[in-house]
Parts: structure tokens; C-alpha cells; sequence
């Protein structure tokens, strides 16, 4: 009868593990880092060019298409939040990005409650209804000069599209990570232009080992493409 008991109370605190693991709240799941904009309101509207938000510490800045911006946010039980004390550069631009821009920030400004979902940080009002949606920018994100050539380079934009400098011509296409895998698309093209055999042969063989692609570390400001076995294949250096 012992025995029972005790295996009863030891099934009883490993469910009651298995439960508070199961229910971990949104405070738990840290905010902080860079995120972009996929899209606004509950339709989840498109964005136009760019806007960013990176959050450190109860601070926001970023850049909301046109300007810079501003601001604090306070985090709140059960996954509420308040963001405040907003500002912004006044530079001008096109009048669709103004637009935008404008309705941002006021949904920055209506913003009670968040939650994160498959990598995704969706922001609602006090209704419930969802007004932002971001995504985190990856690490690989920004421009790369190639160590051993820095005219040859490559941008890894946040929405998942790259390009840049091969040692002849523009190139660009697009690329997924999770983790620290990276897989670049089928779908790399390029300028046509003509170079001498050495520099087409040192660009078939970029392009090559771009293709091959299956992994990334970032050391030291550099940033290493290896492939599937983990084997160096290009190693850039942060622009």
C-alpha cells in the first residue's frame, strides 16, 4: 500500500510538471530583440518597403518606413502591454508610405495585449482584434563583403530575399533559415554580363557554393556558409 502510494504521488508531480510546461505564459517568452513588419490590422495587410522594431529593455526604436521612432513599453500579466511616450524623426516621403506610416503608429499607440506563434509576434488591441504582426529578423540579416574579395557581397534582407555583388554580376533570389540552417532558393538570377575566364570561373563557383548552402555561424563579426556536413563554404565579413 506503500509502494502505491508513493508511485501515485510521483505520477501525480510528474503531470503537474507536464502541465506547467504545457501552460508556460507569454511573460515567460522574452520580447527583446528585432523584429519587421509583415503586416497591419486583422487582415494582415501587406507593408510597403520596411518597418522594423527592435525592442531592449522597456525601450523601442526603429524605423517605420519614412522615419525613426521611438518609445517605451511596459509589460503586464497575461500578456498585456502598453507602448508609450512615442516619437519619431519628421522627414517627408511618398504620400503611400506617410499613410502608412500613420496608421503604424497609432497601432503602436492602441497596443494591449501580445502573444507569440511560430516565430511570429502578433500584437492586438484592447477588442482582441489583431493590429500588428512581426516577424524576427534573422541573424544572418544585414550586408556581407566576402573575405577574400570584398567586391563580392551579399545582402540577407529580413523578408527573406537576398542579392548583391558576385565577381561579375548582380545577383539575387531568395532564402529561408531556422536556426542556424540556412537554405537559399532555386531561384537566383543574375545580369548577363561578360568577365574574363577567371572571373567567370571564381562566379560559377560563388554561385555554387551559394546553392550548396545548408548552414550558418556568425564568429567574430564573420559570417560562415557551410554545407550540409558543415564543411566551410564561403566566409564573409560584416560590411
Amino acid at each position: 500500500m506503500k509502494h502505491t502510494t508513493l508511485v501515485f504521488s510521483a505520477l501525480v508531480i510528474i503531470g503537474a510538471v507536464i502541465f506547467a510546461a504545457g501552460c508556460i505564459s507569454p511573460e515567460s517568452e522574452s520580447l527583446e530583440g528585432n523584429w519587421f513588419l509583415t503586416g497591419i490590422g486583422s487582415d494582415n495587410t501587406s507593408i510597403i518597403g520596411g518597418i522594423t522594431l527592435e525592442i531592449a529593455g522597456s525601450n523601442i526604436s526603429g524605423n517605420s518606413g519614412v522615419n525613426n521612432y521611438f518609445g517605451k513599453i511596459t509589460l503586464g500579466q497575461d500578456g498585456k502591454l502598453t507602448i508609450s511616450g512615442l516619437g519619431s524623426t519628421k522627414m517627408a516621403g511618398p504620400a503611400d508610405l506617410m499613410e502608412q506610416e500613420q496608421k503604424y503608429y497609432v497601432a503602436l499607440a492602441n497596443a494591449a495585449a501580445y502573444k507569440i506563434t511560430d516565430g511570429s509576434l502578433i500584437i492586438s488591441d484592447n477588442a482582441g482584434n489583431t493590429i500588428l504582426t512581426f516577424k524576427e529578423i534573422p541573424a544572418i540579416s544585414g550586408k556581407w563583403l566576402l573575405a577574400s574579395d570584398n567586391n563580392v557581397t551579399v545582402t540577407f534582407n529580413p523578408n527573406g530575399s537576398f542579392g548583391g555583388q558576385a565577381p561579375v554580376n548582380v545577383y539575387g533570389g531568395s532564402y529561408t533559415t531556422t536556426g542556424n540552417t540556412l537554405s537559399i532558393g532555386d531561384d537566383i538570377i543574375s545580369t548577363m554580363m561578360a568577365g574574363t575566364e577567371e572571373q567567370m570561373q571564381a562566379e560559377f563557383a560563388f554561385f555554387n557554393a551559394l546553392t550548396m548552402s545548408a548552414g550558418y555561424s556568425i564568429v567574430d563579426s564573420h559570417l560562415i556558409i557551410t554545407d550540409e556536413n558543415g564543411k566551410e563554404l564561403l566566409n564573409f565579413v560584416q560590411a
